[in-house]
């Protein structure tokens, strides 16, 4: 998949986005205003001659504030829901009533959850997200919430749970392309917007209740009640009804085609086009299908969501007919699960009309003959490489490093360990799956205490400085240090001057460290640094640096992953092109090319195989 064009489709997505939310605005406000001007016109004959006509009450002083009023609502409600978004996805999944999944005393389906997601970390070479359940909820369903990947949770129903592994694997594997493809920012930004709108409804709602009680006092005391709070809460709820549907009409547009996208991806994952269409035919045929009924927030979680959350009608619908999905993702589907029932069913009739008599021997099944259930597990076999790796390291790490992870502090001191060479049994090939997989457990520490984790392991590579430690506190910075302050903006063209000297320098010394200079013609680190640079845009000027702390690698990292996807491309072309100026890539220089790229917001799959590539 290309990463960078994913990246432009989004920013365009979103700017049609913000175009939607401005018009669902103007339109809120013009409804409301109109009928105020109405209420005040018809309603009240004290008012009729003194009414200005409907074009100019516009910009009169009591249309103006009535729209600043509505701008001010709306505002509201969307920094709430930004200042609970900047928490991070934990705070999402609480809110929404979900708790954290835990391997230790946990149930089998839980365990299982939890191990599918850390061999889809490994297998797609990102830290495994924090993972919560919806445990009240019997419906199928799931969704990823976060606004990085650093802060990302994954969040699975009760339903979901008791799933097959293959179809349970397909609905992770989906969620996990939501955060390759970087979806988490446009739905933080349609939970952000239709929060704001959703609020107008919900102050509607308070404003009518608070008006019918004071009515209903009125007429308790034989007063005259004045139900204009009453009305003018009335035409909020109406209006926010409105602005609310314009959003979903938004979040449909925009969330089908991601949906076909990760559903695509999820095949490309597992190799296993069935478990994820055997996923939506589970929730096709369920009772509960995939609503959610226990928590408030179903309506806003709507696109997040791996099928519908609630009952709405089709063109309101987030998602993709369930049915036109499998058809994409397995043609042949459908027509295998009518075989399959046909064969159950008439195993089924055989076996009660032709029942053998208490201690028959019943004859052996010819060779030939498939059986029934034979299908899924024959399908299930033809499951991705990387995937089978996948599940091997991690089966490995936690037959050796499973019950040390348990123990209270077993976690830090393996990390420790690992930063000061101390696990010599960890081969090459699973020190990075190792890292990720400790940083995935880390993220449920207090903000504290995974920065005096990062303090110590800073404080021990400074003592044994490399390059490879330098990539991995950069790895460990990015992933575990809090960032709670608002996004900061785009680094300006001089830190990225910096930002690239830094990272194309660590890269260029890489392409040569393997050379023996002793001829003269051959390029040294800085030769080849200015050689390859020459593929970045002209408005750029970068210098070459020997020596670099980790700080400032990974600061530069992340500066880089703010800047335009055009100049992110170029800056991991020329680093791929200095990694093989020496005709070979070795696995610790992918490891570390996959440590910035994913630093940068672009992971890489691991590297199988022999430990040395040729360069094509």
């Amino acid at each position: 998949m290309d990463f960078f064009e994913q990246q432009a489709l989004r920013n365009r997505q979103t700017w049609w986005l913000i175009l939607g939310f401005l018009v669902a605005v103007i339109g809120m406000i013009v409804m409301i205003s109109t009928l105020c001007w109405a209420a005040f016109f018809f309603l009240d004959g004290g008012f009729r001659a003194h009414t200005p006509s409907l074009p100019a009450w516009y910009f009169s002083p009591g249309g103006l504030m009535i729209s600043g009023l509505i701008v001010l609502l709306i505002l509201f409600g969307a920094m709430q829901r930004a200042l609970e978004l900047r928490k991070g996805g934990a705070a999402v999944a609480i809110h929404a009533g979900a708790t954290p999944a835990v391997a230790r005393d946990s149930e089998p389906q839980v365990k299982r959850f939890i191990n599918i997601a850390e061999e889809m970390s490994i297998a797609s070479g990102t830290p495994t997200p924090r993972l919560f359940i919806l445990s009240r909820e019997t419906g199928i369903n799931a969704f990823v919430a976060g606004t990085e990947l650093r802060n990302t949770v994954l969040v699975v129903t009760e339903g979901a749970l008791h799933l097959e592994r293959d179809a349970l694997q397909g609905i992770v594997a989906h969620e996990f392309s939501h955060i390759a493809h970087q979806d988490l920012t446009l739905n933080a930004r349609l939970l952000m917007l239709l929060g704001g709108l959703m609020f107008v409804s919900r102050a509607g709602r308070e404003l009518a209740l608070a008006g019918g009680r004071r009515s209903a006092f009125a007429l308790s005391t034989r007063r005259r009640g004045d139900n204009s709070l009453g009305l003018l809460g009335i035409a909020l709820m109406v209006c926010g009804w409105a602005g609310v549907s314009t959003g979903r009409l938004l979040q449909a547009a925009i969330s089908r085609k991601r949906e076909f996208l990760a559903d695509a991806s999820a095949v490309q994952y597992t190799r296993n086009p069935q478990g994820i269409a055997k996923a939506l035919d589970s929730i096709r045929q369920s009772t509960q299908s995939s609503h959610l009924t226990q928590t408030a927030m179903a309506d806003e979680l709507n696109h997040m969501c791996i099928s519908e959350s609630l009952r709405i009608a089709s063109w309101y619908a987030s998602h993709p007919p369930l049915q036109e999905r499998i058809r994409l993702i397995d043609p042949g589907f459908e027509r295998r699960q009518r075989i399959q029932k046909n064969q159950q069913k008439v195993a089924g009739q055989i076996s009660t009309t032709d029942a053998p008599e208490p201690g028959m021997l019943t004859p052996a099944p010819q060779a030939g003959a498939p059986a029934a259930a034979g299908l899924s597990e024959v399908a299930s076999a033809a499951v991705s490489p990387i995937l089978l790796w996948a599940a091997s390291t991690h089966d490995w790490l936690v037959r050796h490093y499973g019950e040390a992870i348990q123990q209270p502090g077993g976690a830090q001191q393996l990390l420790l360990g690992f930063l000061n060479g101390e696990l010599d049994s960890l081969p090459k090939s699973h020190q990075l799956p190792f890292l990720e997989w400790l940083i995935g457990g880390f993220k449920e520490l207090k903000p504290s205490e995974r920065e005096d984790l990062v303090r110590q392991a800073a404080t021990l590579l400074s003592k044994k400085p490399s390059l490879s430690a330098c990539c991995y506190l950069a790895l460990l910075e990015h992933h575990l240090t809090p960032h709670l302050t608002p996004r900061p903006k785009a680094p300006t063209l001089r830190e990225c001057n910096e930002a690239l000297s830094c990272v194309l320098s660590l890269f260029a010394r890489l392409g040569r460290q393997h050379e023996q200079l002793a001829d003269s013609t051959e390029q040294s680190p800085e030769q080849l640094f200015h050689e390859t640079v020459t593929g970045l845009p002209p408005r750029y000027v970068v210098e070459f640096q020997p020596k670099l702390s980790a700080h400032q690698l990974g600061e530069s990292l992340r500066q880089l992953g703010r800047v335009s996807g055009d100049l992110q491309r170029c800056v991991l072309a020329c680093a791929s092109q200095m990694v093989e100026a020496d005709d070979r890539v070795t696995r610790s220089e992918y490891e570390l090319l996959r440590v910035a790229s994913e630093i940068m917001g672009h992971p890489m799959p691991p590297l199988l195989g022999e430990e040395t590539l040729t360069a094509v």
